[in-house]
């Protein structure tokens, strides 16, 4: 009998091992991704005459999240408040990440459907009004921080859900 606890504690361990290597993943892909986001603005960061702030709002989005994760660094447990400011700021963090979403995919998407309407042949550069690498690319990122945006509300409210089941 005593190996059926043995067994449950190394797939509990399991677990949480392969929990924390999924995280990990998670946080190098968006860190990734936010260099991405910085250098292709940075690159194009004039080459979009239909709208300016396209390039701008990549260069912002990949360093917002840097940003407020060294502002939001969590204190120790005996100092509590360092912790309430971390989540304060954090909390901030999230609410401009939300609207700065929200802008981009205002300026992105609209433009980007021009860009594919444009009745321009695809190898004549001088009509198109904005770098189809630079559209291309601030949709998809800007698809994929709609897609984590979500999974992290889901994520979160179900926490909160767990929380309140077990209180």
């Amino acid at each position: 009998m005593g190996s059926g606890k043995g067994i449950k504690d190394g797939c509990s361990l399991c677990g949480t091992a392969t929990f924390c290597c999924c995280c990990l993943l998670i946080a190098i892909a968006l860190m990734t991704l936010g260099i991405a986001k910085i250098v292709m603005g940075a690159i194009h960061l004039h080459d979009c005459d239909v709208e300016r702030m396209i390039p701008i709002f990549l260069i912002v989005s990949g360093c917002t999240p840097v940003l407020f994760g060294c502002l939001a660094k969590q204190g120790d447990e005996e100092n509590r408040e360092k912790i309430t400011c971390a989540h304060v700021i954090g909390f901030i963090g999230l609410l401009f990440s939300i609207a700065w979403l929200i802008a981009g995919s205002v300026w992105v998407f609209p433009n980007w459907r021009k860009l594919h309407d444009n009745p321009c042949k695809p190898d004549d550069k001088s009509c198109m009004p904005c770098n189809t690498d630079l559209m291309t690319f601030a949709a998809a990122v800007t698809i994929i921080d709609w897609v984590f945006m979500g999974l992290f509300f889901i994520s979160f409210f179900c926490i909160c859900f767990r929380a309140c089941c077990k209180s």
